[in-house]
């Protein structure tokens, strides 16, 4: 299990067969949103043989439209190595944000 820490968010993950858990804690807005997405990418990368990638955001707290931004990268290009992603656990005002930017449709909640 790693656990790395991107100024006010932490990821750390779990692997689990072919699924990848990343729990999320803390805040994804403008000033960490890049590198949120580097590190998961990079995460993604330490673990060979990955099918899903499942963002647990229980622990994500704040998240701004560079932060929701920054998911459907990730998200585009994980499908470019044909890996899923989910979210999962999201709160419901995480969740408003989504849904007022108008991309609900375009990623796969749990």
């Amino acid at each position: 299990m790693t656990s790395i820490t991107v100024s006010k968010t932490e990821l750390s993950d779990a692997k689990s067969g072919k699924i990848l858990v990343l729990s999320v804690q803390g805040e994804v807005d403008t000033s960490t949103s890049r590198e949120f997405k580097d590190q998961v990418l990079n995460l993604v990368a330490a673990a060979p043989g990955v099918r899903q990638v499942r963002l647990d955001c229980a622990g994500l707290v704040y998240i701004s439209s560079m932060g929701v931004g920054s998911i459907m990268e990730i998200q585009k290009q994980l499908n470019g190595t044909n890996i899923a992603l989910s979210i999962a656990r999201m709160a419901k005002n995480i969740r408003n944000v989504i849904d007022i930017l108008g991309i609900s449709s375009f990623l796969n909640f749990e």
